[in-house]
């Protein structure tokens, strides 16, 4: 079982899947969990100077990735030699650019958008 925290947000997830937690430092309200396979539920943008409070337990590196990619604008880029890297992180008042710097990962842009279906 994994359990994961970050400012108003918490999540416990059962059969040895990982978890992640990202809040803003300043606004705990604003925050995202959930469970390795889930859907991101982010629903707030993370500037690179904003501080934020993280905790990733257990997660591949790429789901960790697409946990931090929710929250932010641009689009977040994992190696692909350590992508199913299980990660383990906890932190506090980091910038949301030294935490994408001290998994590995990196932005590339803008996100793009999807193609409307005609």
């Amino acid at each position: 079982m994994s359990t994961c925290r970050a400012g108003e947000c918490d999540c416990v997830c059962g059969g040895n899947k990982g978890c992640g937690c990202i809040a803003s430092s300043d606004n705990p309200d604003d925050c995202a969990c959930w469970c390795f396979g889930d859907s991101p539920t982010g629903g707030w943008t993370v500037k690179p100077s904003q501080t934020v409070d993280v905790q990733i337990s257990g997660l591949p590196l790429f789901e960790a990735a697409r946990l931090l990619g929710s929250v932010h604008s641009a689009r977040v880029l994992v190696p692909v030699d350590i992508m199913n890297k299980r990660v383990h992180l906890k932190l506090k008042r980091k910038r949301f650019a030294d935490v994408l710097k001290r998994l590995g990962l990196t932005t590339s842009g803008r996100r793009q958008k999807k193609a409307r279906r005609r």
